[in-house]
């Protein structure tokens, strides 16, 4: 066989042999397989060159290992050797994550080490460096030939890894670039139960059209997903990268041709495939090169790349595929496998855009802004404003602005601003003069399109107050209600009631008069920012306005004004005969209390600012709660199976419970955690373990540490939205797997337990048990219902208070208000033994105080979910008593009479266990004066239970050393066990 054109044969190594058939040639190389120059790997159209592999020797790849002990410097694997994984730093309980560049590339390009790195960032992990330079840099169709043993070796990696560790294929993640996607595509086909493959412009020349298993396709993983981004024909546009879908999910960023910041000249003439690269590679495959940095910033940015499922993306750009669908929107990128419908059918088209340059991430938002104001022509744009930053002002129309029409567009942000808490409406006709009239907006709606977060900026009502131009300061525009005579009339304002008309308006007058209507218009200037302009018509507030016909009366000064869409004002004055109303002097409008927000996060629902969440005493501040994505909750799932090792549940894809050891037979206990807490504290961790040695269980534990390591107050709110997320995910579980959520126990320590209450609310307190262990008081005690923790959020609802104790001054965190079925109050509920803490006379910033003093402040607080994992295994340690008061818990039966003897009587238990006699403990009964037929009586707690009392020991000391004193003697002792009654 000749050699292809511009190369060089290298000669077959010895482990290799040449075979010959009718239908063409095969080579074999040991421990890889065969390879054939038959159709369809050549003869063929789309490759019509006859070519074969060169042997693994003359390739030379090489497997560099890098992992998060080893970041900087590359370990070398060997396929063939098992001992070379032993000796390297390689972990068979992360996931592995191989990178496979394409052609004249190679393995240890500051590309692929950087990917490396960003890995490190976010997870522990085995990033394998594939480096086949030797087998790329050469001409292109042997190149794409050589892929096929490249592949096989891949794949043998893997079988070594499987067979001499145990390690499972579906851990593996294949990330190909270019003739690198299809590496991962040949080693996939050889593999089964492969987890995942990214390709990353897979390479179109000798590819494109052939048959799957050839190329890339789905069939090669569990889960394939494609970023395109060269995706124009190769003749003439010189596009490297494939436009056939190849994955599960196939994504085209900026419509998958033409990259942001990249400019390339079309060819009009046929292209030399084996000499397009050479010296030209950064100018020539800049959109080809774009995927491998797309997908390396990704990795950092785990929500910056949503796609949009669309047809074309002419349609994207046309706004018709936002927002995201009801099951969301993937992440293009390293997160891609998050998405709940990522292997619901092949070949699912994607769009989105991207910055021009490093960040490429962007944020898609949707903007409709309803207008009000007189008709002009001009241009609208808006700024948002949220509690992560602020986006530049983006275009929302330009063309003739007309009120009362609607305007929509979508832009994408090169900043996620969080949660929205301010739009900057901009407005401008890019012509000089005052007098044209001002455009406003009379609502806002900002959507988010990811995760269908709607911000809705509702305008508050005003109230109608005529006002004479002689007041010059603004407390006095509020002090009556008048119409100024015209000229020669007496110049005595005239006190009128005011019939006022308007959906949004109550009358603070009644209507008397009724005459000719009157009607002005009026130019205006500008007024104090502290005022706002108003919308007359239908009495809608936009910003506060005073307005004037005329100039002020001499002696006063002009009034600040603001321009007023100019329009009609209809009233009705008395038609007294000396003083018959002819001119409106200033008309001032006062806002009254502004509605409430709202934000909703699809799926979870909506979340409002009003009331009871907040403007109450206990919450005083409006907030919102963080979206789910700046929350991002984590459900950990440790069972019987895997106790020490988690399995990660997204709430919204169920298939993530039935790959897991998630059993519909068993109790599922959630565990949630606290303010400044995470999921994965020791603490959680134990309770499950706990759970696991007395009983077969679900425990889950609710990871939502972004949303408690902020402000107090901002925690407090983001609790809604985990609760939310609990109450979906029990949801789902019911609806869709026939899980009963009586089977459901959450368990929550401080803010967990509200976070658990909203849980039960949303589920309209189906749930069969809530626990909470100390719920936070601030924010909480005192509020509605709705609020917080309540017996009404699941069937049976128990809370141990251990800190309830108010928190200024003694710093105590806890609720003392009783919010459960069942609620005990330990040692007291408020000084636990072992805890010290000194009492605080000064107010406490509610928002420090945990900083850096978790365990010595709130060792009471913590002391809740203590008790509860010791009652664990101590199932009657934990015996309360219902009682009015504690004080009256630790009042004890006594008999005080006269007598001179001062004695101590100490009562010692010999325990009764089969395994232990010799155990003895000694607690006081009485101490005072002691006569003959008295009884004591004295209640003890013991560290021990001793189980069926076989014998008492009765001693008496009055401390005074006197052989001649009268012995005392017990008559009768009775002892009895609290919890089960028995003398």
């Amino acid at each position: 066989m000749s050699p292809s054109r511009g190369a060089t044969r290298p000669a077959l190594g010895p482990l290799s042999r040449v075979s010959f058939s009718l239908t063409g040639k095969e080579v074999c190389y040991d421990s890889i397989g065969c390879f054939s120059d038959s159709e369809p790997w050549a003869g063929t159209a789309i490759r019509p060159l006859k070519v074969l592999p060169w042997s693994p020797e003359d390739i030379g790849t090489r497997f560099l290992l890098y992992t998060n002990e080893n970041p900087n410097n590359f370990q070398i694997l060997l396929p063939s050797d098992p001992s070379t994984v032993e000796a390297s730093n390689f972990q068979t309980n992360r996931k592995t994550r191989f990178i496979i560049h394409g052609f004249i590339d190679k393995g240890d390009e500051s590309w692929l080490v950087d990917m490396c790195k960003n890995m490190f960032k976010v997870e522990k992990v085995n990033c394998i460096c594939v480096d086949w330079k030797r087998g790329s840099q050469t001409t292109y169709t042997q190149a794409a030939n050589n892929v096929r043993v490249v592949g096989a070796q891949v794949a043998q990696m893997l079988a070594m890894l499987k067979s001499n560790y145990s390690y499972s294929p579906s851990q593996v993640h294949l990330i190909g670039h270019s003739l690198g996607a299809h590496v991962a595509g040949e080693a996939g086909s050889k593999t089964p139960g492969l987890g995942r493959i990214s390709g990353l412009d897979p390479v179109e020349a000798s590819f494109e059209g052939t048959p799957e298993e050839v190329r890339l396709d789905p069939s090669d993983a569990g889960f394939v997903d494609v970023i395109h981004t060269d995706a124009a024909p190769l003749i003439p546009f010189m596009g490297f990268g494939t436009k056939q879908q190849v994955g599960h999910l196939d994504f085209f960023p900026n419509g998958g041709e033409e990259m942001p910041g990249c400019k390339k000249n079309a060819l009009s003439q046929i292209v030399d495939l084996d000499g397009i690269w050479a010296g030209t590679r950064d100018f020539v495959a800049c959109n080809h090169l774009r995927s491998y940095k797309y997908y390396s910033e990704s990795i950092l940015n785990p929500d910056g790349f949503a796609a949009y499922p669309c047809a074309s993306y002419k349609n994207f750009e046309s706004n018709k595929c936002f927002p995201c669908p009801d099951e969301g929107c993937p992440q293009m990128g390293h997160y891609a496998d998050r998405f709940a419908g990522k292997t619901r059918e092949e070949q699912q088209k994607f769009f989105l855009n991207t910055g021009d340059a490093s960040k490429f991430a962007r944020w898609r938002y949707g903007v409709s802004i309803t207008l009000s104001g007189r008709t002009a022509t001009g241009q609208i744009k808006v700024a948002l404003f949220g509690n992560k930053g602020n986006t530049h002002q983006c275009n929302v129309f330009k063309g003739i602005i007309r009120p009362g029409s609607t305007h929509s567009n979508e832009f994408d942000a090169d900043i996620d601003v969080g949660t929205i808490e301010k739009v900057k409406f901009l407005w401008s006709n890019n012509v000089v003069n005052p007098t044209l009239p001002k455009v406003g907006a009379a609502k806002i709606t900002v959507q988010k399109g990811e995760d269908k977060t709607d911000y809705h900026a509702p305008l508050p009502t005003v109230s109608l107050v005529l006002v004479p131009t002689v007041f010059s300061s603004p407390e006095g525009w509020r002090q009556t209600a008048a119409l100024e005579s015209g000229a020669g009339a007496s110049a005595e304002p005239l006190a009128l009631p005011l019939i006022l008309q308007g959906p949004a308006v109550k009358p603070a007058l009644p209507s008397q008069v009724t005459v000719d209507q009157m009607k002005h218009h009026w130019p205006l200037s500008l007024v104090p920012v502290h005022l706002v302009s108003v919308r007359v018509s239908v009495f809608i507030l936009e910003d506060a306005a005073l307005l004037d016909h005329r100039p002020s009366p001499a002696g006063h000064s002009q009034s600040p004004l603001l321009p007023f869409w100019n329009s009609t004002l209809a009233l009705q004055p008395d038609p007294a005969p000396d003083r018959r109303a002819r001119n409106l002097t200033s008309v001032l409008f006062v806002p009254l209390p502004a509605p409430g927000k709202e934000i909703c996060y699809k799926p979870f629902g909506c979340f409002s600012d009003e009331k009871p969440w907040t403007r109450i005493l206990q919450r005083p501040l409006k907030l919102f709660p963080w979206s789910p994505k700046d929350i991002d909750a984590h459900f950990l799932l440790y069972t019987n199976e895997n106790p020490n090792n988690y399995q990660r549940i997204n709430v919204t894809d169920l298939a993530t419970i039935e790959a897991s050891n998630f059993q519909l037979d068993r109790k599922t206990r959630f565990i949630i955690h606290g303010f400044l807490d995470q999921g994965e504290e020791n603490w959680i961790i134990d309770l499950c373990k706990k759970m696991i040695k007395v009983e077969k269980v679900n425990c889950v534990c609710v990871d939502w540490k972004r949303g408690a390591r902020t402000r107090y107050t901002q925690a407090v709110h983001n609790t809604r939205v985990v609760g939310a997320e609990i109450a979906f995910l029990i949801q789902g579980l019911s609806t869709q797997l026939g899980y009963d959520p009586e089977n459901v126990h959450l368990i929550g320590h401080s803010l967990g337990a509200h976070t658990a209450a909203e849980a039960g609310r949303r589920l309209g307190g189906r749930v069969g048990r809530i626990t909470g262990l100390d719920p936070a008081q601030p924010g909480f005690q005192g509020t509605p219902e709705e609020v917080r923790l309540d017996p009404s959020d699941a069937m049976f609802v128990d809370v141990i208070h251990t800190d309830s104790a108010p928190i200024i001054p003694f710093l105590g965190f806890g609720m003392s208000q009783k919010v459960g079925h069942l609620d005990f109050y330990p040692n007291g509920g408020k000084e636990m033994p072992g805890c010290q803490k000194s009492a605080l006379s000064t107010i406490i910033d509610i928002n420090a105080i945990w900083e850096g003093t978790r365990d010595f402040v709130a060792c009471n607080h913590l002391r809740s979910y203590k008790y509860y994992s010791s009652s664990i295994l101590s199932p009657d340690g934990f015996l309360g008593y219902p009682c009015a008061s504690y004080n009256e818990f630790q009042e004890v039966g006594h008999n005080r009479g006269p007598g001179k003897l001062v004695v101590m009587v100490v009562l010692s238990l010999w325990l009764g266990t089969e395994q232990r006699s010799d155990t003895t403990f000694s607690v006081y009964v009485f101490r005072g004066s002691l006569q003959p037929d008295a009884s004591h009586m004295h209640d003890i707690d013991v560290d021990l239970n001793v189980g069926k009392v076989q014998k008492v020991k009765f001693l008496w000391n009055n401390n005074v050393i006197n052989l001649f004193q009268a012995k005392l003697g017990a008559s009768r002792i009775t002892v009895q066990s609290g919890e089960d009654r028995a003398e």
